[in-house]
């Protein structure tokens, strides 16, 4: 599962000699979808997923994913030689995308199944709250700029609240990257439950849940995060 971020819009707005008021919480949505795969073994499941799941690139699909946008913006006003944010208007949306069994299955594949599908939901919630962190985070480095200048309209807080953004945005995608690294490493935890899901368990030096994908014909196993801009 990997990530994939949607940065859609930065509108900045601003304000002069404006008032100061308490900052909103960052504004955030979550909604879940689904696909449906069905099949009476491990394999065939894993197979449907890799045919039905949600489209990573051009050609790739994944058995997972979190889609998440962000759009941000900013008031401010010029005091005492400076610039200074007061207002952050940050909103996130995110979007998770799992498979969904369909149909009947044996009481051992269910069980199989359901042990899946907490290690699937696991990893993704867990993008979702580094995405839900970067909010806050960008939240806070809007409120904590300061501008020194004599300019009375603020004319640089633009640009230099764009790179500050950046910055937090930046530091949050490295995250998301370090984490699907551990997650997707051969013996880490995708292998493990693609693994368990299929009824083969993992010992030590033995073939990769990859290697057991590639014989059965499957494109490459992911669970993904997509972050729009």
């Amino acid at each position: 599962m990997r990530k994939s971020v949607v940065l859609t819009c930065i509108i900045l707005a601003t304000a002069v000699g404006a008032t100061s008021k308490a900052a909103a919480k960052p504004l955030i949505k979550t909604k879940t979808d689904y696909y449906s795969v069905k099949g009476s073994t491990g394999s065939n499941l894993l197979s449907q997923m890799n045919k039905r799941g949600p489209k990573h690139g051009w050609w790739a699909r994944s058995i997972a994913q979190t889609r998440y946008t962000t759009s941000w913006g900013a008031s401010w006003r010029h005091r005492d030689g400076a610039c200074r944010a007061f207002k952050a208007p940050v909103e996130l949306s995110v979007t998770f995308v799992y498979p969904r069994l369909d149909g009947a299955v044996s009481a051992t594949l269910k069980k199989r199944w359901n042990g899946f599908m907490t290690g699937v939901t696991k990893h993704e919630k867990y993008h979702g709250d580094l995405a839900r962190k970067m909010v806050f985070a960008v939240e806070k480095e809007i409120l904590s700029t300061n501008l020194k200048t004599s300019d009375t309209n603020c004319r640089g807080m633009k640009q230099l609240l764009g790179k500050r953004v950046d910055s937090v945005m930046n530091d949050y995608e490295r995250r998301q990257k370090a984490f699907d690294r551990t997650e997707h490493r051969d013996g880490g935890n995708v292998d493990k439950l693609v693994l368990n899901l299929i009824g083969k368990a993992q010992k030590k030096n033995t073939v990769s849940a990859n290697t057991v994908r590639n014989k059965i014909g499957d494109a490459p196993i992911a669970m993904q995060v997509n972050r729009g801009r």
